[in-house]
């Protein structure tokens, strides 16, 4: 990771929603086993942990990447899905809820992030206004 890359994460609430129905669906399906005495719900379990797996890889993993000159963005698993490389940061436009690259959304959601980082990313693309007029003055 280059030492300008900043990371951006999932918001904590969307994995431990995940962990939580995971395990709601694991409990479900050994009562219905004892219950019912239905043997493929051990199976219909241990396809629920899957639900508690991905919920950990949201809270542990990154959703994107940024830095000057790239975006990266993430799988919940923490793999690379998609890489965007630009030339410039003025290529890239961030507004309310959705980031452009030269015109082109990207396919990230502002509420799948902390609000933190989502105001961190749109300051870090956003035009330095003061600068702008720094130079006007300066001129």
């Amino acid at each position: 990771m280059e030492s300008n890359e900043q990371q951006l994460f999932y918001r904590p609430v969307i994995g431990r929603l995940y962990i939580l129905f995971g395990i709601l669906f694991i409990g479900i399906f050994i009562m219905g086993l004892v219950i019912l005495h239905d043997w493929k719900n051990i199976l219909y379990a241990l396809i629920s942990s899957f639900l508690i797996y991905i919920g950990y890889s949201i809270i542990k993993n990154p959703y994107a990447n940024y830095s000057d000159n790239e975006i990266n963005l993430y799988s919940f698993y923490g793999k690379s899905r998609e890489k965007h490389e630009f030339t410039a940061k003025n290529e890239v436009k961030v507004t309310e809820k959705n980031i452009f690259l030269n015109g082109k959304k990207l396919k990230m959601n502002s509420w799948f992030l902390r609000q933190a980082d989502w105001r961190r990313i749109q300051e870090f693309y956003s035009p330095d206004e003061n600068a702008s007029l720094l130079s006007e003055l300066q001129d």
